[in-house]
């Protein structure tokens, strides 16, 4: 596996780590590795042919990306921040490396673009606006004080994520993770093509009970029974024996 294999998470949290080998048409190009968190939540990391990290990216279970890291020569050199604002509106903030503004994307409840802050080395220098109407999309353009610079008709599908090349995943390995009502935890693995690579292995013991936890230990005995009872009524076994020797020492009457 690249890096450990829970990369500091703790291990009761993940589901399930599925690394792909990645291509970009016939070209070999690096590696994915993608890990699932109970709860639909993961994490997907993107490492070149010679294994060196590129990108850390960060999604909530509908697929909405939630926070990014990119890297270069093991340094973070863009990161990317979101954010939902009161009116649902889904914020999308790239920063450089010294966490200055590049650019700043807004997305509404359909997932659609619509416009964000335009920045010039950290500078805010202007703001678009997207509108969807029926007669069509439209595209305003302001400066920095909001003062309208332009306002056309547009094509949407202009603002398409395209940075980002399409590329082709060959899963390699997928590790699954099965926790015991006890806490131990077990790994098995498998090939791309669903067979076993490996049979379950213990990854994590059971928690150790702790010296002073109480055991509750269920009476067996009939012995353990009195002896409990004498615990609590201490005068109780004598008082027993007297009405004995009363009984049998009480004359007979014919």
């Amino acid at each position: 596996m690249l890096e450990n294999e829970s990369d500091g998470y703790p291990i009761q949290q993940i589901s399930k780590i599925i690394l792909s080998s990645l291509y970009d048409g016939n070209n070999f190009v690096g590696y994915q590795k993608k890990i699932i968190f109970h709860g639909g939540y993961y994490h997907k990391k993107i490492y070149d042919s010679n294994k060196l990290l590129l990108s850390h990216e960060k999604f909530a279970p509908n697929d909405i990306l939630t926070s990014a890291e990119f890297y270069q020569n093991n340094k973070i050199i863009r990161y990317i921040e979101t954010d939902i604002d009161s009116n649902g509106i889904r914020h999308e903030i790239i920063l450089d490396a010294n966490h200055k503004t590049i650019s700043h994307k807004k997305f509404d409840k359909l997932k659609r673009f619509i416009g964000g802050g335009i920045y010039e080395n950290g500078n805010f220098i202007g703001n678009k606006i997207i509108r969807y109407t029926e007669n069509g999309v439209y595209e305003t353009n302001t400066d920095a004080t909001y003062r309208v610079i332009s306002e056309v008709k547009i094509n949407p599908e202009i603002y398409a994520n395209t940075e980002q090349k399409q590329l082709q995943e060959i899963v390699l390995e997928t590790h699954v993770r099965s926790h015991t009502k006890n806490g131990e935890i077990y790994e098995t693995v498998f090939d791309g093509m669903r067979n076993i690579i490996s049979k379950p292995r213990l990854i994590q013991k059971a928690p150790e009970k702790k010296s002073g936890d109480k055991q509750t230990v269920l009476p067996n005995t009939t012995t353990t029974m009195i002896t409990e009872q004498k615990a609590c009524h201490p005068n109780l076994a004598g008082k027993i024996v007297t009405l004995l020797k009363n009984f049998l020492n009480k004359p007979k009457t014919l």
